[in-house]
């Protein structure tokens, strides 16, 4: 049956659009603003020449899913970049469309390529089975798309789980100079310091990569669909935890690893001086997990596990050194400016609790006084 669907999309300027779909299938969309109305159709908006864009990966349904997903929208707008969901869940899809604030139209949803790297992953990851496949087809789509479409500056960002707890601006000039760095070395890709550090510079990881050569990494992972099965390499570079997958699986993460650590790419990692993430913030109170950490004068600290554990064993971890360090002179108060402008709500039930205890007798004046004013340092 033949039906259409309208969505409203909300915008951070204030103007509305709505968006029709034709069936399953994104249809045309309408914005009206001052008067002027202006219709695209979906299929029709892409990328300028040479614009930056961002391969916003998707999969995870969680509240905090879309605080992470709006914070990577603001930062590719503030990138000028053109974005792309890679994301395979239609009711997914259809939440973050209701539920961004998008800055433009510069965003498009595609799939997860499934058929360009289909017979080479079923060799490449083994251990890992279908779960860690169909994870690999999402890693791989951004560089077999920008590839096929020539962009040159691309982003292949985990957004579902991911947060810099720092304001756009900010985490643009750290991007704007790990730009610089790739570009100056050649490199192939560059990675935020998700897992090196956290691993002792063993892990390369995905999370937050910037890719300059997806072509070579795709032509790369083809040559060594029998990585499992190197020897000779695994030998003479010591890679030994590509056959101890009892620790472990064979994902694309560590198959990159592997291509690090024998040369076969140029990939290196960087962090940001001073800065907070937090990764998956729905699981931040496990244990193994506790991933809300800092970079900070050498080591990453991750202060649930040195808190709330009082873990002295891995609560603090030193930051390999050839790391490359992004120093923008960052304090604490930018985590907090951050946090409060993007985080932070007044609540309106705590403040007539505390007029209703003051009435009632229950806090003297002073007490009441220091709550009720909203620049208090105890806030």
């Amino acid at each position: 049956m033949i039906f259409f669907k309208k969505l409203i999309l909300n915008t951070v300027h204030g103007y509305k659009i709505k968006q029709y779909c034709l069936g399953n299938r994104d249809f045309i969309q309408k914005k009206k603003i001052n008067g002027k109305t202006e219709w695209n159709l979906v299929s029709s908006l892409k990328p300028k020449k040479d614009q930056r864009i961002f391969y916003l990966k998707v999969n995870r349904i969680h509240d905090t899913s879309y605080i992470c997903i709006q914070r990577w929208v603001d930062l590719a707008a503030y990138m000028d970049g053109f974005v792309f969901f890679v994301c395979d869940n239609k009711r997914l899809q259809e939440q973050i469309l209701k539920r961004i604030y998008f800055h433009n139209q510069n965003f498009k949803f595609i799939k997860s390529n499934r058929s360009v790297m289909k017979n080479e992953l079923k060799k490449i990851i083994v251990v890992g089975g279908k779960k860690w496949r169909t994870i690999a087809h999402s890693m791989l789509t951004p560089f077999i798309h920008a590839t096929q479409n020539q962009y040159s500056v691309s982003y292949n960002i985990d957004a579902d789980d991911i947060e810099i707890l720092l304001k756009p601006s900010i985490v643009a000039q750290a991007f704007f100079s790990a730009e610089a760095y790739a570009n100056q070395k050649e490199l192939d890709c560059f990675n935020l310091d998700m897992f090196v550090s956290r691993s002792f510079g063993v892990h390369w990881s995905f999370g937050c990569v910037y890719v300059r050569n997806p072509q070579k990494c795709l032509d790369v992972i083809k040559q060594n669909k029998n990585w499992l099965q190197n020897k000779e390499l695994i030998k003479k570079y010591k890679t030994y935890y590509v056959q101890d997958t009892n620790w472990h699986d064979d994902n694309i993460d560590w198959l990159f690893t592997f291509l690090r650590d024998t040369n076969q790419l140029k990939l290196e990692t960087f962090y940001i001086e001073n800065a907070y993430v937090a990764h998956m913030p729905d699981r931040l109170l496990e244990h193994e997990w506790a991933f809300y950490f800092q970079w900070s004068k050498g080591y990453v600290r991750h202060p649930v596990l040195e808190y709330a554990y009082n873990d002295k064993r891995w609560a603090v971890i030193p930051i390999p050194n050839n790391l490359y360090k992004i120093d923008l002179n960052l304090s604490d108060k930018n985590k907090y400016e951050y946090l409060s402008e993007y985080h932070f709500c007044d609540s309106i039930f705590r403040e007539n609790c505390l007029k209703s205890a003051f009435n009632r007798g229950m806090i003297n004046q002073h007490v009441y006084n220091k709550y009720m004013d909203k620049n208090s340092a105890s806030r």
